[in-house]
């Protein structure tokens, strides 16, 4: 029923400020309502399937396919992203994550909680630019408007998903944050197709003299790297790692006093998936915080 609405709201309604889909901010809002369309119906699966349909037109005679077809990537210089239709379903999906009964299915289910992950993931690095240093710019696309535009609603929607780790103990906060962690990674270092492998190139190291002594860092050239301000993971990740200190409190006042250190963190970290090894895990952090500076290390540079 929920892809037949969106189906009118999106090709047929004339008068589209009056489809029956806009009850659906009277609905979602409503935590026995949400938490029921999640549990019962996996309206969450439907709603994040429409919405990858949508951003990528996957279309076919007025109508969405669903279940989409598997793409490389999100294009923001396409028809999708000059309406502003998608700011219905995002506002479903936004205000249907701050229901606590849809936290606790997220934090019980963590296959729900991938699959929001993953959508998210689409959008990283997003409409990239390169400083133009020889060619004069006559003409500029407005991709990047209208990627803004969607990272803003993004960026609201990260803050909703962020309110699931409140509730989340160690094992789920972690387990969450590595998940997190993972995608970033794959996509930094090309093991998956979101980024474009002709503008992207995966991390390298080389080392630094510092203080007297050597470190191992990645390599940054804002000259001549294609970069993007749109990182919709980097901002699910700092919502998590906000709520540590809390956990890490709620877990000392339950177990009673025993400090939370930095390897105990690595340790659950490393448990949480068989895939995390400790060195693995010390390079996924450099990639981690490294990513979005390449975007600030190209702002200051022009």
């Amino acid at each position: 029923m929920y892809t037949y609405l969106v189906d009118q709201y999106l090709f047929f309604d004339r008068e589209s400020e009056l489809s029956l889909l806009l009850w659906g901010m009277q609905l979602f809002p409503v935590p026995a309502i949400a938490t029921a369309a999640v549990r019962d119906m996996d309206i969450l699966h439907t709603l994040l399937q429409v919405l990858t349909s949508y951003f990528t037109e996957q279309f076919e005679h007025q109508h969405l396919r669903i279940p989409p077809q598997v793409v490389p990537r999100i294009d923001a210089d396409v028809e999708a992203f000059r309406t502003k239709k998608w700011q219905t379903m995002f506002g479903h999906l936004k205000v249907m994550l701050q229901s606590k009964g849809v936290q606790k299915i997220l934090l019980d289910q963590p296959e729900s909680f991938n699959e929001v992950v993953s959508f998210l993931s689409l959008f990283t690095s997003m409409a990239p630019h390169i400083r133009a240093k020889t060619e004069h710019i006559e003409f500029e696309s407005d991709a990047w408007i209208r990627a803004l535009g969607v990272s803003m609603d993004l960026s609201r929607l990260t803050i909703s998903l962020g309110q699931v780790f409140d509730r989340a103990n160690k094992e789920g906060l972690v387990r969450a944050i590595t998940e997190v962690g993972l995608h970033i990674s794959y996509n930094s270092r090309l093991l998956s197709t979101v980024l474009d492998s002709d503008k992207f190139f995966a991390p390298k190291l080389h080392p630094v003299q510092m203080f007297g002594q050597e470190f191992q860092v990645i390599i940054q050239d804002g000259d001549i790297e294609w970069v993007s301000i749109h990182n919709p993971l980097h901002w699910t990740l700092a919502e998590a790692i906000k709520r540590l200190p809390g956990m890490i409190e709620r877990e000392a006042k339950e177990g009673g006093l025993v400090k939370t250190t930095r390897k105990d963190i690595i340790s659950w970290a490393t448990a949480s998936s068989s895939e995390v090894t400790e060195s693995l895990l010390a390079f996924n952090m450099q990639i981690t915080i490294e990513n979005p500076l390449r975007s600030e290390q190209k702002t200051w540079a022009t």
